[in-house]
């Protein structure tokens, strides 16, 4: 099925996210402030904030004595308020600004700068309105091509190392998703190409006020010569502590992987499995915690009611054409689906065919790391699927991705989502390394089934039968790292670098 156009369904209506204004607070300002200029030269300088908002680094610049009454500071802003606040505290304090309301990315490339310092507009990548012409514009005027998958924040850090003096310092404060995305790939190798001494801190412990995210500050220098290609330096990676055990292979090399159905107005569309059977909606696996074991029960609860390009059901049909009655009633309720509703009235009940896969696997994690056996129910996107090859029956495998090596190279590549939680993208969940149980031998392999038999039959032992999973894998692959106590210890220390609390019964006993 084609994907759906795009809509305006769950975008955010309040001006200051549809801004993406995260404001950058004191102390942190303070510090990019202090090192970005600590080693300036005593002569006028010319430096850029392309999204100056409340006037926050020219206002710590100037507490700092770090801005001299001959220097030239460029200030920026799409928003009109914000501009109008800094041009006030610009005059109020014999600050020399030119501050200007604009969209930065469209300006024509200014002379070149000695500095830039900024914290950019966090907008998501689907809700760019001119992406396709930030796009061309990046590529007819500075020969580059920003991953269509990046998010607004990229742009501005581009734009702002290209109009750089060779010599000229950046700082910026960025959502630190980036470093788990592919367009974290190519940003990462964008940096490398066009600055040295690059610097990345961490600044964990969401320092944005209400917002549940960590940030990183990067700082470089523009080289004179940006590197070719094959000169960049490799960009940064998570740490794998078992990828190079003989035999281990990529998820990606193993099954094939897919991120399941997202819901238009989830709420809307799920229903219990009693209406389901009724209707004639389609058995569905959304909230894992709705079961506590590894396999989906047979009576789990769920459904959804989907209509697809191959499935038009008269029952499911009614029942939306019920809800969405009730839903006009109560608008304040139902934004999203209101919002498909209005703007693709022929499609807004239609979903893409729903993917089934005999192992799922829920992204985020807040304890540890669980594979679910998934027998027939299509799943949603809170959930990875995995497709398995011929040869190895799949309660094998879920003995194998269940075990505490796939669970310590899962949390290598995770990232902190905030409140003890974590997440892990599917590009890399993909490079995570498991056992290859193609080359185990078929005894092994019969072991492995018995073990997957015990986990979904009786999850209450699931910390013993992980230790004897455990104890067999690293009878089979032969490697110190897979021997506990050891293979514990290293999951323990893994867990501590993801920053993530600790949870009774990670460790299995």
């Amino acid at each position: 099925m084609r994907s759906d156009p795009k809509s305006t369904a769950g975008r955010p209506l309040d001006s200051e996210r549809a801004l993406g204004q995260v404001f950058t607070p004191p102390d942190i300002a303070r510090r990019m402030v202090s090192r970005l200029l600590a080693d300036r030269a005593d002569r006028p300088v010319k430096i850029l904030d392309p999204c100056v908002g409340p006037q926050t680094f020219p206002q710590q610049a100037l507490d700092c004595g770090l801005l001299r009454s001959y220097d030239s500071f460029v200030a920026i802003d799409v928003d009109r308020e914000m501009v109008t606040k800094t041009q006030a505290w610009a005059r109020s304090n014999a600050v020399a600004l030119d501050c200007r309301c604009c969209d930065y990315l469209q300006t024509p490339t200014g002379g070149r700068y000695d500095f830039a310092i900024l914290n950019p507009p966090y907008i998501r990548q689907e809700w760019i309105d001119q992406k396709h012409q930030y796009l061309s514009l990046f590529r007819d005027r500075y020969d580059i091509n920003i991953p269509g998958t990046s998010n607004l924040y990229i742009y501005f850090v581009v734009k702002a190392v290209r109009e750089l003096k060779s010599g000229g310092q950046i700082a910026c404060i960025v959502y630190d998703s980036w470093q788990s995305t592919n367009f974290g790939r190519w940003f990462i190798d964008f940096l490398n190409s066009e600055c040295h001494s690059l610097h990345f801190e961490a600044v964990s412990e969401q320092p944005f006020l209400n917002r549940l995210i960590d940030a990183t500050i990067i700082y470089g220098t523009k080289r004179l010569v940006p590197l070719a290609i094959h000169e960049r330096p490799a960009g940064a990676s998570k740490p794998s502590p078992l990828s190079d055990v003989k035999a281990f292979r990529t998820v990606q090399s193993l099954f094939s992987t897919k991120r399941g159905l997202r819901l238009k107005q989830a709420d809307f569309f799920l229903c219990d499995a009693e209406l389901g059977s009724c209707v004639g909606a389609t058995p569905f696996l959304k909230k894992v915690a709705k079961f506590k074991g590894y396999c989906v029960p047979d009576d789990h609860p769920e459904a959804a009611l989907l209509v697809t390009e191959e499935q038009d059901n008269p029952a499911v049909m009614n029942e939306l054409q019920r809800r969405i009655e009730v839903a006009i009633q109560r608008p304040h309720e139902n934004i999203s689906i209101l919002t498909w509703l209005r703007e693709r009235p022929e499609l807004w009940m239609t979903h893409r065919e729903p993917p089934y896969a005999p192992i799922v696997f829920n992204y985020y994690i807040r304890k540890r790391p669980r594979h679910i056996s998934n027998p027939s129910r299509a799943y949603s996107d809170n959930f990875y699927g995995l497709t398995l090859p011929s040869g190895v029956s799949s309660l094998a495998w879920l003995a194998a991705l269940n075990s505490t090596a796939t669970c310590i190279e899962i949390l290598a590549r995770a990232r902190n989502q905030g409140n003890g939680l974590a997440k892990i993208q599917l590009f890399e969940y993909r490079d995570v390394h498991i056992p290859d149980l193609t080359e185990c031998a078929k005894e092994e392999i019969i072991r492995l089934h018995a073990f997957g038999v015990e986990l979904v039959e009786k999850p209450h032992l699931a910390a013993s039968t992980i230790r004897s999973i455990d104890l067999l894998i690293a009878d089979i692959f032969c490697d110190e790292r897979l021997a506990p106590p050891q293979l514990y210890n290293t999951l323990s220390s893994i867990d501590l670098a993801a920053r993530r609390p600790k949870e009774v019964g990670l460790c299995p006993g």
